[in-house]
């Protein structure tokens, strides 16, 4: 594996794009993902005309959201209010969301809307994500030592022949606290470019190239 790091001005995400995010309780996914919401205009292509971001639980997090003039939205939305082009974020609805409503987001929904969908959980396998987990076309992984059997596990599917590089990447990528590792898988992105972290404006972005 060869690491290169550059400052990168090209936005990463082209919408509508379908995205999961997986890590534990306090390994760093709302920490990345208010990230990422405050950043949206810089990474994503081209920029939503709205976000808008749903969740199970109140937390503090909710009043920031809203003072970055994000909609917030206690729950699943209707889905009138979801075919637009928008960024919806499922936040901590593993328990609320239908998952033949969350099938069809991650299969016809995202297209035929027009509306890029993050979904964000603590388990990459748990049973009822695994049509968004197969159509996703970026996955975050973020540092998450009791779940290394389901990294392997994602690795030996997308990667079946570059096992060994994968790992590698992910051990790099999540070596400190609250890292990631993001997975491209767009079609649209070169077979080089797929694994990275350090995304954000500023940031040197971090790409790991197989050998």
């Amino acid at each position: 594996m060869k690491i290169l790091k550059v400052f990168s001005k090209i936005k990463m995400f082209k919408a509508p794009f379908t995205m999961v995010i997986s890590g534990a309780t306090g390994s760093g996914k709302t920490q990345w993902l208010m990230k990422f919401l405050a950043n949206c205009n810089q990474l994503v292509e081209p920029a939503p005309n709205k976000i808008l971001y749903c969740f199970g639980e109140m937390n503090e997090n909710i009043f920031k959201l809203k003072e970055m003039g994000i909609t917030t939205y206690n729950g699943v939305t209707e889905v009138e209010l979801i075919k637009q082009h928008q960024l919806l974020v499922l936040d901590d609805l593993m328990l609320n969301i239908p998952v033949e409503f969350l099938d069809l987001l991650f299969t016809r929904g995202s297209h035929n809307w027009g509306v890029s969908i993050i979904f964000v959980t603590q388990s990459l396998y748990g049973r009822d994500i695994r049509t968004a987990r197969a159509n996703a076309h970026y996955i975050l992984l973020t540092k998450n030592p009791q779940g290394l059997l389901q990294v392997r596990t994602l690795g030996s599917q997308l990667f079946p022949k570059m096992l060994n590089y994968f790992l590698e990447a992910y051990r790099d990528a999540t070596s400190e606290q609250y890292s990631y590792l993001l997975i491209n898988m767009h079609p649209s992105t070169e077979e080089n470019l797929r694994l990275s972290t350090k995304i954000f404006p500023g940031e040197k972005q971090t790409i790991y190239l197989p050998l």
